[in-house]
């Protein structure tokens, strides 16, 4: 940073800071310090906050979708759901990795996730006929149709094939819900 730049900052803090003089540091009759070097001790917490707000501002995500989201059409959730012909831990551990390898990485994607059946959940609206499964969420539809051709998909579906039962997918266009405004506005 250029020394003009740091000169107009300290030009913009000098415009913020306050000295209290209600402040035990900043009564004109103290000899700790100087009226300068107390308005410096409130500089300190507004530079903090303007530092932090500028950091805050920059990690942000730019409105409710996430980065890669195509602002032209939904995005497309993705749920395939592997029931396997044998289905030890040893056969969903090598499919959970096989997606893991795979089917990350993939343009245009904004989630992905995969994983074992949950059998400890038993009520009656759960489905169990499945062993692993698969999640991504696309940018787009034309994300989701990239994918589908891509090598590294024909390549894990080519390499899996055989053990699978059953393949079900769900395929949903998402409505995001729009961010919560904080409590009490």
């Amino acid at each position: 940073m250029r020394a003009w730049t740091i000169r107009a900052i300290m030009v913009r803090l000098n415009d913020l800071a306050v000295v209290s003089r209600e402040c035990p540091r900043c009564l004109p009759d103290t000899t700790e310090h100087s009226e300068e070097s107390a308005t410096m001790t409130h500089k300190i917490p507004i530079l903090g906050g303007l530092l932090a707000a500028a950091a805050v501002a920059m990690t942000a995500p730019l409105g409710n979708r996430p980065t890669g989201a195509a602002a032209d059409g939904p995005q497309l959730a993705h749920m395939v759901y592997f029931k396997l012909k044998d289905n030890s831990g040893g056969a969903r551990a090598k499919l959970v990795a096989a997606c893991k390898l795979y089917l990350t990485g993939h343009e245009g994607t904004v989630y992905f996730a995969t994983g074992n059946l949950a059998g400890d959940m038993k009520r009656e609206v759960n489905d169990q006929d499945f062993d692993v499964s698969l999640h991504l969420v696309f940018a787009s539809k034309a994300a989701h149709d990239k994918y589908q051709d891509h090598p590294r998909h024909l390549k894990f579906v080519e390499e899996n094939k055989e053990n699978w039962e059953k393949v079900r997918v769900f395929d949903s266009y998402l409505s995001p819900v729009p961010a919560a405004a904080p409590a009490g506005e």
